[in-house]
């Protein structure tokens, strides 16, 4: 009798956890969906778009093992990749907008071009794109150091590059001092994520060799900008990227 009554608690058991891993999912089908209709119908600001990666991405690794094994059965993989391309695609972005965004999806990027799915947006076109922004953030860094040598340039450069919204407003004394420790930050970090890109992707590779051979002194010169000036603020620990959150 008493093997009986472990036999059925034990059924009981089952398939209560059975009946949890089946809410689970349909949840899980029901916000897929609905982030999916928000893509397709509302103006999404990049800040949201950023935010859904990075849940989505955590999503596949806190989720228990019972979910996670099953998790291709709904349309989560595919959104997280649509959510993904929207960050990195979405050329009405000013230029650091567009920059910080990329870098804080970096590891659901690299999740992106490791997949083998059907994608929106091919390996080699994402590479491009950060290259795109690597090249803007080495040309700000070179527009900025050359405007410190006339203090006037500066400031009516800050005054003509906030107005156009093409760079971010910094406010106290050290505002020259920021403008380009940020810019080397956002160098370094973009240096990274291409980094990341190549070992992720042969597509990726052939596309920054490519590039290296048809320019070389070009890259060079990039290079070496983006370590043309070293400060106590490069080296230390604390960041001058901001959060979009």
């Amino acid at each position: 009798m008493l093997n009986n009554f472990t036999a059925s608690a034990e059924m009981d058991v089952n398939s209560k956890g059975q009946n949890n891993i089946e809410l689970a999912m349909n949840l899980l089908r029901n916000i897929s969906s609905m982030l999916e209709q928000a893509l397709e119908k509302v103006d999404l600001s990049m800040m949201l778009c950023v935010k859904v990666v990075q849940a989505l991405h955590l999503l596949s690794y806190n989720c228990p093992p019972e979910i996670r094994v099953r998790i291709k059965e709904t349309s989560i993989p595919e959104v997280r990749r649509s959510y993904v391309v929207r960050c990195i695609s979405d050329f009405s972005q000013e230029f650091y907008s567009r920059a910080l965004s990329i870098i804080e999806i970096s590891s659901p990027l690299e999740g992106y071009l490791l997949s083998t799915d059907s994608k929106q947006l091919q390996n080699s076109a994402v590479v491009v794109i950060v290259l795109n922004l690597f090249a803007e953030a080495c040309e700000e860094l070179d527009l900025f150091l050359s405007a410190l040598e006339d203090p006037d340039e500066y400031f009516q450069l800050l005054e003509e590059s906030y107005n156009n919204g093409t760079t971010m407003q910094f406010s106290g004394n050290n505002s020259a001092f920021e403008r380009v420790s940020f810019a080397m930050e956002l160098i370094q970090s973009l240096i990274v994520l291409v980094h990341s890109c190549v070992k992720a992707s042969p597509d990726c590779r052939k596309v920054v060799l490519r590039l290296l051979q048809l320019t070389p002194h070009a890259t060079a010169a990039a290079s070496s900008s983006a370590f043309a000036v070293s400060t106590p603020a490069a080296s230390s620990s604390s960041s001058f990227l901001p959060s979009l959150g």
